[in-house]
């Protein structure tokens, strides 16, 4: 019986080891916990929420392996994107930031190869010109207004750009569905760690076995489902095909509502306080492959399991009444309003997914609002 037993687990370990084997040089690299925190940008937390942790370099990864010497983001000791610079302002320095979510930061251009789109902007003007990256993946106009009054205005800013939309339609959605379903449905969740589990060790399992390539690969499979991350091969069918807009519950709940309580407040407030503080603010529309346009396999790249819709033609619609609110924001407040979406290309050649650009997109960012800012900041380089 015993020698049974033995030979049960002698097995089962010849097993477990010829898979490991396999899982290690077979298959594909996959990274060990003591790599991926540094493939990763790292966040602290502030009363305006999570925002980058100040000097940090994340390097460029290939197949999770670090290309030690290829730099793929620098985060200053701000907390911006980019280099240092000095706090204090001379008086013939424009200063002009640019705020958003990942879009803004700039997700698919590296330091190492040109710079984001902001690099390439401030690149064309001559030095008394400082154009700031303080973009923040997952940032929607909540923590952007926050963040002008506790943070931004210390940087003693000429212009302010404010470039946000898709992770407000991502709260504005929520919102809706909470509202709509608060009182019959109460969402239960398994309890989540406060780390990323794609990055760190997250529970034993993970500090046990987390030198086994085959148990990483099976529990990174788990959190992919767990977490509900998508990849960009799969798609929803019925996201491509359908056409109906529910325009009722829209109008209702997103936009009586929820815009106005979970972003057009927000960006009323925000212009009203850099205009008392004489900073002239931009009212900008996000930069998006999202159109009514789009081919299936442009399709196949937008994350709709982010945002609570039911067709493509929806979130064409959300976009759409953002951008209208937005220009009545602009023109009913007298304020500069640039729509580089309108021109731009919406293209898999400019964007790698529903809002971030490819090294081109960001290219022709760049071109569009350097000939937007040019005459603004020339005005008041006169002026000074």
């Amino acid at each position: 019986m015993l020698r049974d037993i033995i030979y049960i687990f002698y097995v089962i370990f010849v097993i477990l080891f010829l898979l490991e084997i396999s899982a290690r040089y077979l298959m594909n690299y996959n990274a060990p916990f003591s790599e991926r925190f540094r493939t990763h940008i790292e966040y602290v937390n502030s009363s305006y929420g999570r925002t980058l942790s100040p000097s940090q370099t994340v390097f460029h990864t290939n197949k999770g392996k670090i290309v030690k010497d290829s730099i793929k983001y620098y985060i200053n000791s701000f907390g911006q994107r980019g280099e240092n610079y000095s706090l204090e302002k001379s008086d013939d320095e424009i200063r002009v930031i640019f705020l958003g979510g990942s879009h803004i930061f700039d997700l698919n251009y590296y330091y190492y190869s040109g710079g984001d789109f902001t690099r390439q902007i401030m690149n064309k003007f001559d030095q008394s010109v400082r154009i700031i990256n303080a973009g923040v993946p997952g940032y929607s106009m909540g923590n952007i207004a926050k963040r002008i009054k506790e943070d931004i205005i210390h940087y003693n800013p000429d212009i302010v750009i404010i470039n946000s939309i898709w992770n407000d339609i991502k709260e504005i959605t929520r919102y809706d569905t909470l509202h709509l379903h608060q009182s019959t449905n109460k969402e239960k969740s398994g309890k989540m760690p406060n780390k990323n589990p794609l990055a760190y060790k997250v529970n034993m399992y993970d500090q046990i076995l987390g030198e086994s390539v085959l148990y990483r690969k099976i529990r990174d499979y788990y959190w992919y489902k767990k977490l509900n991350i998508v990849s960009d091969k799969m798609v929803i069918e019925s996201f491509i095909t359908g056409n109906k807009i529910n325009k009722a519950r829209f109008d209702k709940y997103l936009i009586n509502q929820g815009l106005i309580k979970l972003y057009k407040n927000n960006i009323i407030e925000s212009v009203e306080f850099l205009k008392r503080n004489n900073i002239i603010p931009i009212i900008a529309i996000e930069e998006r492959l999202i159109d009514d346009d789009n081919t299936v396999e442009e399709k196949r790249k937008i994350k709709y399991q982010m945002v609570s819709i039911n067709t493509h033609d929806e979130l064409v619609y959300l976009f759409e009444k953002c951008d209208s609110l937005l220009f009545e924001i602009a023109h009913t407040n007298n304020l500069n309003y640039i729509d580089v979406n309108k021109k731009m290309p919406h293209t898999l050649s400019y964007f790698s997914d529903h809002v971030h650009t490819t090294p081109k997109g960001s290219n022709y960012m760049a071109n569009e609002y350097y000939h937007f800012l040019r005459p603004i900041i020339d005005s008041l380089l006169v002026v000074n």
